[in-house]
């Protein structure tokens, strides 16, 4: 008779509950995630934090070989290619997560799989494609439901989307020459001048306030989702005609007219059935898993590729009839922001990146191959801010060495009046020490959740220190998540934050913990104790190499650097944190964004 196991990995319908409730004493039921509360017992299976790291690599590694591997006499990313722009490099970040965590949930059903002969797999649509892909494992797909559509957020945007296409034809561009692509965020920033708190871009503000009317502002507000839950709330900053003193230009305006363009809708009609054409074409020739499991996932996200093709066409009709003469965005790799890039490229009009945060041997936006070098498919230079990211890039991102200059951190040009600010953070009681957690919205979920635990309850039982946790601006909408685990951690010496500068609460903290941010890198600026909690020791962006920080890879380790360093027992040695500065920043001298505006002056 052959032995059967049940594996589940989303949430069960009531027939599906009643049916296993009844199988469970004869048949092993397993669960591949925590999250997944059931009303009987069943068996986590769990995967180990080397295997973890291995798949990290490994994934990683696979998917920048596959751009290059000829299929058919053709290497893989010409078949992503639209002449402007290629879409391969667009998804190539975002599709990296998807498979990796795929590929780790696979792992642990393959350790249910190896001691059973049949498997009964409830699953979620992410596993659909690999139905009689895996001998013995029988798919069982829940009912593909789709979000009701928002109408508050549809309505929003579509007010939103009208006035800035329409009031966009008052924007002269008459007599621009250097402009800067930036999406346009609202995070605290602190007025270069007042030292005042103020809704800004911390990657921009200070670089647009040096440059005075030098630079103009491509404007980019990213598209909402329609269904499900989400906000997008109309603030008075994006129907404002100015930056600083910058110009700003809508790029959803710009949209607009390559939508009135019949040349442009034409041109990105048949680029658009040519790059569909070409998923089909590789799964059908692909014979291995990972290959096929990559192109399904390009398929997938054909109309977001759609968007990206029409938005660069658009672009390029704008650079034809405008004399531009340089373009400089950060997040010069993200789509959003790539497609525009590609476009002023393709109209000879050179592109410079600014680095807007670590980078390190995971960071698939800033790792290329030797024939994407050839290809061109960088920008034409990329400002870092020190002597090791230029390293970084040329060594392992294979970047051409001539296009990469080291000028500073942008943000780092407060520091200097910062230096000896005393100022209280609102909600901390008087006379505790400041620790600050730096969360971010990893892409594990499993370790999101657990490094946020363990600083919970880390802090918990220390009546001397009070927990800060500064969320990354892409999770201002996850109070309620960080919440709900400082509850189970028993935590309430803590308080969330949205709203203090992220340097000004730095240079008041006595500690600050996170797990592989940039914000380390600001921490160490700033000379005070950094601890990295590292899960699974991977040291990604070598704080603990450079002896700049501690490195907790449990709970138990993490409370006891926590209590070292607030005792005085744990010192950072003061020499280690003047080198790593001068080899990670350059110089925190308040005149990065001079060392900017005059290279740009120096290529046009």
């Amino acid at each position: 008779m052959k032995s059967k196991a049940i594996v589940i990995n989303r949430h069960l319908k009531k027939e599906e509950l009643v049916q296993i409730a009844r199988l469970k004493n004869e048949t092993p039921v397993f669960v591949l995630d925590s999250r997944f509360d059931l009303p009987f017992n069943v068996l986590e299976v769990e995967l180990e934090s080397y295997k973890k790291k291995e798949l990290n690599y490994s994934v990683l590694s696979r998917l920048l070989a596959l751009g290059d591997k000829k299929i058919k006499g053709k290497r893989v990313a010409g078949y992503f290619d639209f002449g402007s722009g290629n879409a391969w490099y667009y998804h190539k970040f975002r599709i990296y997560f998807y498979i990796r965590n795929l590929l780790y949930e696979l792992e642990k059903l393959e350790k249910v799989r190896e001691n059973f002969d049949q498997v009964f797999f409830y699953c979620d649509g992410r596993f659909r494609e690999l139905s009689g892909e895996i001998p013995g494992v029988d798919f069982i797909h829940d009912s593909i439901q789709s979000d009701p559509i928002n109408f508050k957020v549809l309505f929003n945007y579509m007010l939103f989307f009208v006035f800035r296409s329409l009031t966009g034809f008052f924007h002269s561009s008459k007599g621009v020459e250097k402009i800067l692509v930036e999406a346009e965020k609202r995070s605290p920033v602190l007025d270069l001048q007042s030292l005042e708190p103020a809704k800004g871009n911390y990657l921009s503000d200070y670089l647009l306030e040096k440059s005075g009317e030098q630079l103009a502002v491509f404007s980019e507000i990213g598209v909402p989702k329609f269904k499900g839950a989400g906000r997008f709330p109309l603030h008075s900053s994006f129907f404002s005609g100015r930056r600083k003193r910058a110009q700003k230009f809508y790029i959803e305006h710009l949209l607009f007219r390559g939508f009135l363009s019949s040349e442009v809708r034409k041109k990105a009609k048949e680029k658009q059935k040519e790059i569909e054409g070409s998923y089909n074409k590789l799964i059908t020739l692909s014979d291995d898993l990972f290959d096929k499991l990559v192109f399904m996932h390009y398929k997938k996200l054909h109309a977001t590729t759609c968007f990206f093709i029409w938005k660069n066409l658009a672009f390029v009709q704008f650079f034809e009839k405008r004399k531009i003469k340089a373009l400089l965005a950060s997040d010069e790799n993200s789509p959003a922001i790539k497609t525009i890039l590609d476009a002023a490229r393709y109209c000879k009009v050179p592109t410079v990146g600014l680095q807007h945060g670590a980078i390190h041997d995971l960071h698939p936006a800033y790792l290329y191959t030797a024939e994407d070098k050839e290809q061109k498919v960088m920008a034409d230079f990329t400002l870092v801010w020190g002597d090791y990211w230029k390293d970084f890039l040329v060594q392992k991102g294979n970047f051409p060495p001539e296009s990469v200059q080291v000028v500073g951190q942008v943000r780092t040009d407060i520091i200097p009046r910062l230096k000896n600010e005393k100022r209280s953070i609102a909600r901390v009681p008087s006379g505790k020490k400041i620790v600050v957690f730096a969360s971010q919205p990893q892409r594990d979920p499993e370790l999101r959740r657990r490094a946020a635990f363990d600083v919970f309850a880390s802090v918990s039982a220390l009546n001397n220190a009070f927990l800060v946790v500064k969320l990354h601006p892409n999770e201002f909408h996850d109070v309620d998540y960080y919440k709900k685990i400082a509850e189970e951690a028993q935590c309430k010496n803590y308080t969330i934050d949205r709203s203090t500068d992220l340097y000004l609460l730095i240079s008041q903290c006595s500690l600050l913990i996170t797990c592989f941010s940039t914000v380390g890198t600001e921490t160490v600026y700033f000379k005070k104790p950094l601890i990295i909690l590292d899960h699974l020791a991977q040291d990604i962006q070598g704080y603990k190499k450079e002896g700049v920080a501690f490195q907790a890879t449990s709970q138990q380790e993490l409370k006891q650097t926590i209590e070292g360093v607030l005792a005085g027992n744990l010192l950072i040695k003061e020499e280690l944190q003047k080198k790593f500065i001068e080899k990670y920043a350059c110089k925190i001298d308040g005149k990065v964004s001079e060392r900017i505006l005059t290279f740009l002056d120096e290529i046009i």
